[in-house]
């Protein structure tokens, strides 16, 4: 399925996975009771959605390097085993209210630590989510928040009057609004509370954006006329004429 937002977001496709005979949810994600790793028909999931599903998408489609993975409860669990490999297979994971299997207190906050490429990361529990994961999760948030790693990009929600699974609505759009901030257009708030507040450096702002953008999620595009706009609107307000030179050389 193809799907896009104005222009806050790119064009995405989004996959889903059928899991709905005879609890194959749970089959998929078997992991071992000791080291908490995948075996049997989790092993096979594992590797199903790493060795067949994505090199299909990139034969079959014309498609940007960053790819992003979501998954509730036990599949929000099993999630994190991609992000154990050397090179993660997904550059953002959207974990809502994950069951955390043996290990994965520590092995997460090691690896989010440890890559060093752009790695988006967002999880999620709620008031009313249950317990004993809430718990896990809570003490999950408290490790990544004090990694000092500067790649990663880190959001956790903790609802207010949600349920285990109510979280799931508010968790999605809160993710990818994370994921892709950086892809939006220049937005009245960014404009009024942060460019035009600054003394300088307007088209460097812009130049730093779209370069950001290319980095973190693979995507090169030119300049939108729009933040064109913001930006030479910036340089009028503030005075700062001789950043024209500069905003010319990117026409």
């Amino acid at each position: 399925m193809l799907w896009g937002f104005w222009d806050d977001y790119p064009e995405v496709i989004l996959v889903g996975i059928s899991q709905n005979k005879n609890d194959e949810r749970e089959s998929d994600s078997t992991v071992g009771e000791t080291d908490g790793l995948p075996i049997d028909q989790g092993s096979a999931f594992f590797e199903f959605v790493g060795v067949e599903l994505i090199p299909y998408l990139q034969e079959k489609y014309r498609i940007a390097p960053f790819k992003v993975i979501a998954g509730h409860d036990t599949t929000a669990g099993f999630l994190n085993f991609f992000l154990y490999k050397e090179q993660p297979l997904f550059d953002g994971y959207i974990s809502m209210s994950p069951a955390l299997v043996n290990g994965m207190k520590t092995r997460i906050p090691e690896r989010l630590n440890s890559i060093n490429k752009p790695i988006f990361y967002y999880q999620s529990t709620a008031e009313g989510d249950v317990k004993r994961m809430q718990t896990r999760i809570k003490e999950l948030d408290s490790a990544i928040k004090v990694i000092p790693n500067t790649k990663l990009n880190y959001l956790f929600n903790d609802f207010k009057d949600e349920n285990h699974y109510s979280l799931v609505s508010h968790s999605i759009p809160n993710a990818l609004r994370q994921f892709f901030s950086v892809y939006s257009p220049i937005s009245t708030k960014e404009f009024l509370n942060k460019i035009a507040k600054m003394p300088s450096g307007y088209v460097d702002y812009l130049t730093n954006k779209y370069e950001t953008m290319r980095k973190s999620l693979g995507i090169k595009m030119i300049i939108r006329i729009n933040d064109f706009r913001a930006i030479e609107a910036a340089i009028l307000k503030n005075k700062s004429y001789d950043e024209f030179g500069k905003l010319a050389e990117l026409t």
